[in-house]
């Protein structure tokens, strides 16, 4: 149930469940409009008003800091409001080639969101108030594909207020327990700066020397020879020259510090990209309308559907259009093409993602999957086994469902789903501590 909720001035908002977008560890988030409104699980945990204060310093409009608190029918703190940024995808669905590559996000899109992300830390650390938690999570990517945002200010650590928690794949081994500061933010930038690059973590891959602990604690980073990486990693050896070294000064030789911009500015030379396509058309969302164009004659399809997403599954269109997802079949007549529409499913629109030939929603803390199994055909089912954890990439295939999450720890495991014929009954292969690519 949501409980009632007023703002500092004794307006309330009325939040209904159309407007839940996800469920954290610490709190459930709604929006409506350009707002978001934090709920904590417990109400003890929840924002003081001098902590608000402390972080009102921060004013870079990629940081989607509290503005304000949120209270209960008896005045008691319960949450904050934000800034909502709609359309957005967590930092570390892009470690995945394959995600990457769906999309269209090429290195020189990889690089605009790491100045992005520098620029933040440094707006930051210029007001004494450390990020700590600086993990793929808590980074969102933007409409545009290039830009990030940092969410779950709340936890920053202010001055007179320290953080408490951070993610244990970007925790510095070599700073003192439960000690926070500037430097301890590089190294985890340096972290997340090179699984974005590479697509690994910088102190996994296959070594004698096992697990983030022993490999942190002796500097044994990826970027060693005898370091092996999956196939689908980017080899570090293709990064800038002035990017790999700042990454050996970090990760090998102990160093805190941030890169040059130069370092970030210079490109290794991105694959091209082109609009996602299949059976002879290209797709793309465009002032939040779905366009596609017969690559052949370069001619639109004459379409009008208001759309935030959409994916391709065998040769059939699907987006994602306010609270349901619609089916778009395209059929060429006497030189012309032709769109008709149907509705496939019904979702929550801000809580549900869409993956190739899947929908994943998150309905209040309950993962449900709609799952396009031919022409005119979704079987919509509850899966249990996601619960709570982050989805980074899926697809789904003859019957099957694969699944990337991302764990409270950093680390990511790979889910794989069989369901039976008739779709009421399925069993999950859990494969632990993957990485995220291809």
């Amino acid at each position: 149930m949501i409980p009632r909720v007023f703002q500092d001035d004794g307006r309330e908002v009325a939040l209904s469940k159309r407007d839940f977008v996800a469920r954290g560890g610490e709190g459930s988030v709604y929006a409506q409009g350009g707002v978001a409104y934090k709920l904590y699980h417990d109400p003890q945990r929840a924002l003081t008003p001098a902590r608000l204060a402390a972080l009102s310093a921060l004013d870079h409009p990629r940081v989607l800091r509290p503005e304000g608190l949120l209270r209960d029918d008896a005045g008691a703190p319960i949450g904050f409001h934000a800034r909502f940024i709609p359309s957005t995808w967590p930092l570390c669905r892009l470690f995945a080639r394959s995600f990457r590559d769906r999309h269209q996000i090429d290195h020189d899109a990889l690089f605009s969101l790491l100045l992005g992300m520098l620029e933040v830390v440094d707006h930051a650390h210029e007001r004494a108030i450390q990020i700590v938690d600086l993990n793929p999570l808590n980074v969102l990517v933007g409409p545009d594909r290039r830009t990030a945002y940092f969410i779950d200010v709340d936890s920053w650590q202010a001055p007179g207020f320290p953080a408490t928690a951070i993610m244990d794949s970007v925790r510095d081994r070599h700073a003192p327990p439960d000690t926070f500061d500037d430097a301890t933010d590089w190294f985890a930038f340096a972290v997340v700066a090179f699984q974005l690059l590479v697509g690994v973590h910088p102190y996994r891959g296959g070594h004698p020397v096992v697990g983030l602990d022993a490999r942190m604690a002796q500097n044994i980073s990826a970027l060693r020879p005898d370091v092996v990486l999956p196939p689908s990693a980017t080899p570090p050896s293709l990064l800038p020259a002035e990017l790999r070294s700042w990454f050996h000064a970090v990760l090998e030789d102990g160093e805190r510090r941030p890169p040059d911009r130069l370092a970030l500015v210079s490109r290794f030379a991105p694959a091209p990209a082109s609009p996602p396509r299949r059976a002879g058309f290209e797709a793309q969302v465009e002032a939040g309308r779905l366009r596609v164009v017969a690559i052949a004659t370069g001619v639109e399809v004459p379409i009008t559907l208001a759309a935030t997403a959409f994916s391709w599954h065998d040769g059939r269109l699907y987006a994602l259009a306010g609270d349901a997802i619609v089916e778009v079949t395209l059929r060429t007549l006497g030189g012309r093409t032709f769109a008709t529409t149907r509705v496939a499913s019904q979702v929550l629109p801000l809580a549900t993602a869409l993956y190739p030939g899947v929908a994943l929603q998150d309905a209040l803390g309950a993962v449900y999957a709609s799952l396009f199994t031919g022409p005119g055909v979704c079987h919509q089912l509850q899966l249990p086994p996601l619960d709570g954890l982050r989805v980074a990439d899926a697809s789904y295939a003859e019957r099957t469902l694969t699944v990337l999450v991302g764990r409270p720890d950093g680390r990511f495991d790979r889910l794989v789903f069989s369901f039976d014929r008739s779709f009421r009954a399925f069993t999950v292969a859990v494969a632990a501590d993957v990485e995220p690519s291809p």
